[in-house]
């Protein structure tokens, strides 16, 4: 959920770094989707005690860690190759990031098991294509 925030993060760092600015429309979008993310995880924060919150304090920083990464990997991709194709690019960054992340995954997870659901196929589907591609 904590990558929700990745589109209102690349607004703002945006808006001080490339002085890109927004309409009325995306504003609302990012506001509405800011809001509809607190409703959606609020109950759940609030009913966190002290020691969960500090248990939750490593996965939420490398969370949050990645998503300023992609965040400055985006403006950093918008403001220099502004004008390549996007396609060959995500599939450049997909291929890097397996390069990494594969091995890791069977040195840090060797009982990885993966089931095939509904949810988890869209989940995939909207990551690759709604937030890299759309």
């Amino acid at each position: 959920m904590l990558a929700a925030l990745q589109p209102l993060l690349t607004a703002i760092i945006a808006y001080w770094t490339v002085g890109e600015r927004l309409n009325t429309a995306q504003k609302s979008g990012l506001c509405l989707g800011f809001i509809g993310l607190l409703i959606a995880i609020g109950p759940s924060l609030a009913q966190l005690d002290r020691m969960q919150l500090v248990a939750a304090l490593v996965p939420l920083s490398v969370n949050a860690i990645a998503m300023i990464a992609v965040t400055i990997g985006t403006i950093y991709q918008k403001k220099t190759f502004h004008d390549v194709a996007l396609l060959p690019v995500a599939t450049l960054q997909y291929v890097g990031a397996a390069i990494f992340v594969v091995p890791a995954i069977f040195v840090l997870e060797p009982q990885m098991q993966f089931e095939i659901t509904f949810e988890a196929i869209a989940a995939m589907i909207w990551s690759i294509f709604g937030l890299s591609l759309g």
